[in-house]
């Protein structure tokens, strides 16, 4: 998102960690500053099932006249306050959370999924109040100036988990960790910061992130049309072929197979049994003739055995 106003020169965006693309936004507003309320630019956030990381930069042109605080707030928790000196024009990233648990210090990749529920209400420890916080990611920015202090241990804020009635889930996600790494808890430069005005924010930037399901239902997008697809066309009429000739002279033992002939439109047992009719047939119509010949040559004469078409 990009704010109108140029003066305020900064751009965020949620991409996905490895493609870097950039998630869908959608319902993009802007709000300019009022008496007790900074300026802000807001959208909804189409959600993905792979993990992601948040991304600031400056605009080109960007007047900078000053230190910035950048603090990343999830579902009510903050995760992350960071120091972007005056003169640092690198792309601001964050990808992990950073959490101690049973003594040990872990980070895992920032993701999105399902709210967590229970049907045991000593359990549950969102609110109505609370909820409300669920499903946005805010970042806000403070002009002010910071002077170093030293290398110390990075700062962990505490992420309390959230867990929902069962009866009141209504496609609500969460942010939270997978692919976790137990590790050293790392040092960097600290710095302390003095606000040009205290409370006062340079620009917000809040994403309100759904499931596409969830966005389509609010009717934040369109659904897609469901295409319709054309009529199959009717099933080829398969015909069956006409019978080969069998040639009546032949011998029993080389007589051709009447099997293979049979075309595969006829139902098995229909074929067999046409077969065995045909061998039958065969048999008897050579029988006859072998008879006939036999009778034929004792009597001496010469008989035309040709058979009329």
């Amino acid at each position: 998102m990009i704010p109108d106003d140029p003066v305020i020169g900064f751009e965020a965006w949620i991409e996905n960690k490895e493609s870097k693309v950039k998630l869908n936004e959608y319902r993009s507003e802007r709000s300019a500053a009022k008496v007790g309320e900074s300026s802000y630019t807001g959208c909804y956030l189409e959600t993905i099932d792979e993990p992601f990381r948040i991304c600031m930069s400056k605009s080109p042109g960007y007047i900078d006249d000053s230190d910035v605080r950048i603090s990343v707030h999830a579902d009510g928790n903050q995760l992350y306050r960071r120091a972007w000196l005056k003169g640092d024009n690198a792309e601001q990233t964050f990808t992990q959370l950073q959490e101690e648990k049973d003594g040990k210090y872990q980070t895992s990749l920032l993701r999105f999924a399902p709210l967590p529920t229970t049907d045991d209400p000593d359990k549950v420890t969102v609110n109505p109040a609370t909820m409300q916080n669920i499903g946005i990611i805010e970042i806000t920015l403070e002009c002010g100036s910071y002077r170093k202090v030293g290398y110390k241990e990075d700062q962990i804020f505490k992420i309390e988990s959230k867990i929902a009635d069962e009866k009141e889930k209504k496609f609500a996600y969460s942010v939270s960790g997978t692919d976790t790494t137990i590790c050293e808890r790392p040092k960097s430069m600290h710095y302390r910061f003095t606000p040009r005005e205290e409370g006062e924010y340079l620009h917000r930037f809040i994403f309100r992130y759904r499931p596409r399901l969830a966005l389509i239902q609010m009717g934040i997008i369109d659904e897609p049309e469901e295409s319709v697809s054309p009529p199959l066309p009717p099933p080829p009429i398969r015909r069956k072929r006409k019978s080969e000739i069998i040639n009546v002279d032949e011998d029993e033992d080389d007589k051709p197979d009447i099997g293979d002939r049979v075309t595969e439109d006829i139902k098995p047992d229909l074929a067999a049994k046409r077969v065995k009719y045909l061998e039958e047939e065969l048999r008897r119509v050579n029988s006859q003739l072998r008879n006939s010949r036999k009778a034929e040559k004792s009597k001496n004469d010469s008989i035309d055995l040709t058979l009329d078409d």
